[in-house]
């Protein structure tokens, strides 16, 4: 049985968080991470969701880790790690961690939180863990993994910069704890930033030697901001950004993955490989991945990003997560995200930071593709959480019977078009073959455009019987899409849908369809 996803798909998703516009200074919420909890008994099912939080509290910047126990519709602050646990007043870069399997001490379920911690005049950058082990009520410290230099950025070849960055935890082949960061020390062998990782061997008390996963010496290419996901096969694979490419004239942050067998040996001294479309298109910025059990061989594996790229390296707005089901072997396919946000390239504005890191998740039942995303709130960025269906019939408009309607070319549609002009007493989308093997309630998610600045409404007849009316809320323009949730009965075997005007104005990208 599939839950309802309405409470975590319209109106862009769940709201985790949103900044007091009064008192809080612009951004707010970046670089967003969330789980839910699946080896941790009776807490199984409860989502966990943290972020940056870039407004100072006496003189501290917190990492506020939030708690949904129904399936991620409603949130409530859980824990702050304050300066009763850290050791610096500025954290950054946080991420959590379910403990799989018994890892040394470690039970399967205890929680592992990381990040980046500096003073206030961001002398140094240190990676510090903190363990849990009542589902996030309470943490405590565990160890400190490497310290690097002052908090400062600067991408550029001629950079004498030493900080550390970003850190992410896993598991290798063979059982250990690995943590995968940032690390901007090897400028000597002429790499401007290279990507590590130090595995311990005693659940995190202590860490070994730093081995490099990606550390190229060209004094130009500058890996970051890595993510990763183990494939059914044991395989570890891990996407990052590469600053600088494909060049400092355009530096798109190209989004590049490579594979290791076992976590731990890596061919890192190569780039790795760009993640692209048949058609050139690729993604750029900030990316994180998922491997997402989808009932097939290979699974699929997903990655999100903060915009995408042109076969020139341009960048532009997205929409859509890439997916790869042969085990990131060939293209890429496109697939619709549940959350939808700004396009703002970085310095023109507060707002450039949101989608700023990205999070994906399932839930226990693999049927839920969750999205944690910091999306635009005028000039702040609100923590917001979207989930949209794993397995699901995917149908579009511009393939239904159309009358007196217009189809519409738009790249970040779902089938790359979309059909708008609904708009006269006789226009009609009809959706002519929806085949289901099992009568009963289903949801239909609509993915639409609704630029008008005012609510739209259409007519829904399913199966030629008594009407139904769909009410979409505005997007923030023609060009962006949200999504609509409706219960529907269909019988067993084909089954028409129908939409037609009634008030307003919306365009119908695709229709989902999925049992309850």
């Amino acid at each position: 049985m599939r839950q309802t996803s309405s409470g975590i798909l319209e109106n862009n998703g769940a709201l985790v968080f949103a900044p007091n516009l009064e008192t809080d200074s612009p951004p707010g919420v970046t670089y967003t991470r969330a789980i839910m909890l699946k080896n941790s008994g009776e807490a199984n099912g409860t989502m966990l969701c943290t972020f940056d939080y870039s407004t100072t509290f006496n003189g501290q910047l917190t990492w506020p880790l939030y708690k949904s126990t129904d399936g991620g519709v409603t949130w409530t602050l859980l824990f702050s790690f304050d300066e009763n646990i850290l050791d610096l007043p500025l954290a950054m870069n946080p991420m959590i961690f379910e403990v799989p399997q018994q890892i040394a001490d470690l039970e399967p379920g205890t929680l592992l939180f990381t990040g980046v911690l500096k003073p206030e005049d961001a002398s140094i950058t240190r990676i510090v863990v903190y363990k849990s082990t009542d589902s996030g009520t309470t943490w405590s410290y565990l160890s400190t993994v490497d310290e690097g230099g002052p908090a400062v950025y600067d991408p550029l070849p001629t950079s004498t910069t030493t900080a550390i960055w970003e850190p992410v935890l896993a598991v290798t082949r063979n059982g250990d704890l690995t943590i995968h960061y940032s690390d901007e020390r090897q400028k000597d062998n002429d790499i401007l930033q290279a990507l590590v990782q130090k595995t311990s061997t005693d659940g995190g008390l202590t860490w070994g030697p730093i081995n490099n996963v990606v550390a190229v010496s060209n004094r130009n290419d500058r890996p970051g901001m890595i993510s990763i996901t183990v494939l059914p096969d044991g395989t570890h694979f891990a996407v990052y950004e590469v600053v600088n490419v494909p060049g400092l004239d355009v530096n798109s942050s190209t989004v590049h993955f490579k594979t290791s067998p076992d976590g731990v040996m890596w061919d890192y001294q190569t780039i790795g490989t760009p993640v692209v479309l048949e058609d050139g298109y690729g993604l750029g910025s900030s990316p994180y991945v998922k491997w997402v059990d989808n009932g097939e061989s290979n699974g699929l594996i997903v990655i999100t990003s903060k915009w995408a790229l042109d076969p020139s390296g341009n960048l532009i707005p997205t929409q859509n997560f890439f997916t790869n089901s042969n085990l990131g072997e060939g293209y890429w396919q496109k697939m619709p995200m549940a959350v939808t946000f700004k396009f703002d390239v970085y310095e023109t504005s507060v707002t450039s930071y949101v989608a700023f890191s990205q999070a994906l998740e399932t839930d226990i039942e693999n049927t839920t593709l969750y999205q944690a995303v910091g999306v635009e709130n005028g000039d702040f960025i609100d923590a917001r959480c979207g989930g949209m269906p794993i397995n699901t019939i995917t149908y579009e408009a511009e393939n239904a019977v159309l009358t007196s309607v217009a189809v519409i070319e738009q790249r970040e549609a779902s089938g790359e078009k979309k059909v708008g002009d609904i708009s006269s007493s006789d226009s009609q989308v009809l959706f002519n073959n929806i085949n289901v093997t099992e009568a009963g309630i289903y949801i239909m998610n609509i993915r639409y455009n609704n630029g008008s600045g005012e609510n739209s409404i259409h007519q829904v007849s399913i199966n030629g019987g008594s009407v139904q009316y769909v009410e979409y809320m505005p997007s923030a323009d023609w060009e962006r899409f949200l999504w609509k949730t409706l219960e529907i009965e269909l019988v067993d075997g084909v089954n028409t849908i129908g939409f037609s005007y009634y008030e307003g104005l919306a365009m119908i990208d695709c229709i989902q369809i999925y049992k309850i």
